[in-house]
């Protein structure tokens, strides 16, 4: 299999994927095991191991960048579905990446979704933590104002980002 990576990286994603105790403990009194204590000496491959420490170098890397940024003041916010800073936050604890930031779901026909709240809904960054998370993830939307409300946040400032894939449908 590590002739794969050679070949194309991107063929290794979903190869092997991690399951629970109980399920592997199922297969082995279903199917049978050399040794069934094994399970705690399982041992990832080399290519999933420098995977890992890559993820984990990078989340300690975004991390200590985003406390830094959170210092800083800002004149914009950039206003993110809290659904996608969840994942974000998840990623951090060792979970997979979020992917590009969606806003998609905070708008509607061009315009802004009604009786969104702030913490809820979505959650307002400074432009430095924006600059953070957009420049590694990208976006479909972004959301501008000048400050924590996003009604406050003008209209000709919610545009599709260079990287928008995505279709609002009316």
């Amino acid at each position: 299999m590590h002739y794969l990576k050679e070949l194309n990286p991107s063929l290794q994603e979903g190869l092997v994927d991690r399951i629970p105790r109980n399920v592997f403990e199922y297969f082995v009194r279903t199917y049978g095991s050399d040794d069934p204590n094994s399970y705690e000496e399982l041992e990832k491959c080399e290519i999933c191991r420098d995977i890992e420490i890559k993820l984990d170098e990078k989340r300690k890397k975004m991390t200590d960048e985003i406390k830094n940024a959170k210092a800083e003041e800002s004149d914009t916010y950039f206003h993110v579905n809290i659904n996608w800073l969840k994942k974000y936050e998840k990623f951090l604890l060792g979970d997979k990446e979020p992917g590009t930031i969606s806003n998609a779901s905070i708008v509607d026909n061009g315009r802004i979704r009604k009786n969104l709240t702030r913490g809820i809904h979505y959650r307002s960054l400074t432009k430095s933590v924006w600059d953070l998370l957009y420049n590694e993830y990208g976006a479909d939307y972004f959301i501008t104002g000048t400050d924590l409300s996003i009604y406050n946040s003008k209209l000709d400032n919610l545009k599709p980002s260079k990287d928008c894939t995505i279709e609002i449908k009316e």
